[in-house]
């Protein structure tokens, strides 16, 4: 376009309303073809695996409707001679009703139930009596059994996506007690979806993304360098906290719920 002074202005072309829906097309169709991988890579990333050849306890950490999966993991562990005592973690939680027990058992009494059918004795087989909301009072509450009971090695037994949140957070626990801490996670698959089909299925969603957003929770909560603890005090409702060196008695405190 010519204007006054002989000077010439060019328009640069845009794209047109086809170029842009092409671009987008073609930006979605390959989002399509590598969100399978994508998605694999997603839920192998929060898979450890922390390995140790014998251990005083295997400790199956309480997973509701998972129980299945880690009782049999822990069964096998067993059998392998890695431990001779199995300790269930209590997390207070009823599974399905039992037409022979008319009630609904909690979930560690299944997992009682299924250790003993797969060939673990019934005295070998201990619950830490502390009711645990969370994957971080389970540490707590292992933290201070292994310490009464003299324990200086543990394997966890743990399902897959969730090992990652739990090996950090045992192991912060744990830092300062020489106690040595392994875990084996369940291969997904069984009561979890695998890796590379989680995201067909809500449940995949709540196991893989929801455990994302877990341990963002709780890198910001527990990421400190004075480790809060907590417990409660047996037959009260008191919750006593200790930061550091420090002990606090707060009575009618709710502890936290992730």
């Amino acid at each position: 376009m010519a204007v006054p002074g002989n000077t010439c202005v060019v328009t640069a072309n845009r794209p047109t309303f086809r170029t842009r829906w092409l671009r987008r097309l073609i930006a979605v169709l390959v989002l399509f073809v590598l969100w399978p991988v994508i998605a694999w890579g997603l839920a192998q990333l929060l898979i450890v695996r922390r390995p140790l050849p014998t251990a005083d306890a295997i400790v199956v950490l309480s997973g509701a409707a998972a129980y299945k999966e880690r009782t049999q993991l822990a069964a096998k562990l067993y059998s392998d001679h890695i431990a001779t005592r199995l300790i269930l973690t209590n997390d207070n939680l009823r599974g399905p009703w039992s037409a022979a027990e008319q009630r609904n058992p909690l979930y560690y009494e299944r997992a009682i139930q299924e250790l003993c059918a797969a060939g673990v004795p019934r005295e070998r087989i201990e619950v830490i009596p502390e009711v645990v909301l969370n994957t971080y009072e389970e540490a707590q509450a292992l933290r201070a059994y292994s310490k009464a009971h003299g324990l200086r090695k543990l394997m966890v037994v743990t399902s897959a996506f969730h090992s990652r949140r739990a090996l950090w957070i045992i192991e912060r626990t744990f830092q300062n007690d020489g106690i040595e801490i392994g875990l084996e996670p369940v291969l997904a698959g069984f009561q979890t979806p695998s890796s590379g089909t989680w995201w067909l299925y809500p449940s995949g969603w709540r196991m893989v993304g929801g455990e994302y957003l877990k341990i963002v929770q709780y890198r910001i909560r527990y990421a400190g360098t004075a480790m809060a603890v907590h417990t409660r005090n047996p037959g009260s409702g008191d919750v006593i906290w200790f930061l550091g060196d420090t002990l606090f008695d707060l009575n009618h405190v709710c502890p936290f719920r992730t």
